[in-house]
């Protein structure tokens, strides 16, 4: 792990997300609080706010701000879903001697609730570096069904964490149905070794977003079996997606290894 991370919460105002069975975010805007400032997340001092920090001694540096493409995509991210429940700051300043290839990293959290049961996660920080070789930009999204408690929130959002620097430690070009044979643990999926990188399976044109400084490409995270990324990569993505429908898969849940 890289990061270990400082957990910022808002309250919420906000339409209920729709039932992602499609693996897709709701279409319909959220409501957008307008005396909520994104970066009231990193310089509210009140002591129950952070709620987890690595940095053993408490005159740690202040967190790095975001920054305006940060904060473009925060503002584009509210409207889609509405505030967040958590926000998960992972920040170089946290470790002492950070690697180089580490950047302000920041997880927006929608939990799952009566209306849709669906815990929701998106990057905010990825897309400050083009991907190596590449002339994108790229962001994580990953939904995960169930209702997850904070520790359980924290423990994705710190994967996802790992999975934004993945790229730039490695020196690779990420692009949607690629395979990660071995990205490392995935909660909540223990039978699930392998991960796939989707577009929006709903609505592939919502996979990239238009921004001043290049195209930015959402990568769905779908955790995958053995057997899956098997019939994927030998018989292709037709047989992959007949596969899943045929078994009735919930790509969104753990299923058996089988």
């Amino acid at each position: 792990m890289y990061f270990n991370g400082r957990e910022e919460k808002a309250r919420r105002d906000r339409s209920p997300l729709a039932d992602l069975v499609k693996q897709a975010p709701c279409a319909a805007a959220g409501q957008h609080r307008r005396d909520f400032q994104y970066d009231d997340f990193l310089t509210s001092t009140a002591p129950e706010r952070a709620k987890v920090s690595t940095h053993p001694d408490a005159n740690k540096p202040p967190l790095t701000p975001p920054t305006d493409k940060m904060r473009r995509l925060h503002a584009y991210f509210v409207e889609q879903f509405g505030e967040p429940e958590d926000l998960w700051v992972f920040d170089p300043t946290e470790i002492s001697n950070p690697a180089p290839y580490l950047r302000p990293t920041h997880v927006m959290v929608w939990p799952a609730d009566d209306n849709c049961d669906v815990t929701t996660f998106q990057s905010i920080g990825m897309s400050e570096r083009m991907l190596p070789g590449t002339r994108y930009f790229a962001e994580i999204h990953w939904g995960i069904r169930g209702y997850l408690n904070e520790d359980e929130r924290h423990a994705v959002a710190q994967r996802i964490a790992d999975f934004c620097t993945y790229p730039f430690q490695h020196g690779l070009a990420l692009d949607w149905w690629q395979v990660l044979a071995d990205p490392g643990p995935l909660p909540h999926f223990p039978n699930c070794p392998h991960l796939l990188l989707h577009p929006d399976p709903a609505d592939p044109d919502r996979s990239t977003l238009a921004d001043p400084t290049g195209p930015i490409k959402l990568l769905y995270l779908i955790p995958i079996t053995a057997r899956e990324s098997e019939i994927l990569l030998t018989q292709g993505k037709q047989a992959f997606i007949d596969d899943l429908a045929t078994r009735e898969v919930d790509v969104l849940a753990d299923r058996p290894a089988g």
